[in-house]
């Protein structure tokens, strides 16, 4: 079984990054100012997807404004889907009393094949949000999407899927209760490692040799998202090793 080390990603707006290894998983720079691309990628070493080594995941030397021609249709569009799964009520998850049906919004890169391992992005909301915020929906993209196809399509993050789930429980207007929304990011670790974890890797391609928590990279905003990470960091620790 193959390791992968979960990466917490507490930044103030949006970060494109490069991709990880089989083994090791990049790491992005905090910032104060808009969506940022990183440049001047230090030790990288891309190789091939299906090799052992995807790069070297070192922290960027500086960060540059996504160019605005990013957010424009890409000629080499990925796709948006939606992901449904099953989970519990999250006050009561010990017991499975309650089955909530829940869906993630799942971004494929652009040419996504079943014969290619992809990493996989866990994408959180903060406050007053949901599973579409970043993304939107297939029938709806916002144009957050355009920057990831365009970002693709240029070399500047490798192909990877990315997955925008949600915290809100049984309303989609949880997460604007902040008390609310802090006992729920609390208790999300249930859901998203017995749940959409293995409904992710048992639907798509990625570098985890069965349905469980590997492949993570985990980035969240707002004080709910660090707790969250909190939350995640101090019960996968112990077993996945952190950088």
């Amino acid at each position: 079984m193959k390791k992968y080390r979960l990466a917490a990603y507490l930044t103030a707006a949006t970060v494109l990054f490069t991709g990880c290894t089989s083994d090791t998983v990049s790491s992005s720079t905090e910032q104060n100012g808009g969506a940022n691309v990183a440049e001047g990628q230090t030790n990288k070493a891309v190789a091939d997807m299906n090799n052992t080594t995807v790069t070297s995941a070192a922290l960027p030397e500086e960060l540059s404004p996504i160019p605005q021609e990013y957010f424009s249709d890409s000629d080499q569009p990925g796709t948006l889907v939606e992901l449904e799964y099953d989970t519990y009520e999250s006050m009561t998850y010990d017991q499975k009393d309650t089955v909530l049906h829940k869906r993630a919004i799942v971004y494929l890169p652009y040419g996504y094949s079943e014969d290619t391992e992809y990493n996989v992005f866990y994408l959180m909301h903060g406050g007053w949000s949901d599973e579409t915020t970043y993304l939107g929906t297939p029938d709806h993209p916002n144009a957050f999407k355009n920057v990831l196809d365009n970002a693709m399509a240029d070399g500047k993050i490798l192909p990877m899927i990315v997955v925008c789930p949600t915290y809100n429980n049984e309303s989609n207007t949880d997460s604007s209760s902040y008390s609310l929304a802090l006992q729920l990011t609390d208790n999300y670790h249930n859901e998203l490692i017995n749940d959409l974890i293995p409904a992710v890797e048992g639907t798509y391609s990625t570098y985890a040799d069965s349905t469980t928590p590997e492949g993570i990279i985990m980035r969240c905003d707002s004080d709910s998202g660090k707790k969250l990470i909190k939350s995640m960091v101090l019960r996968t620790a112990d077993r996945q090793g952190m950088c």
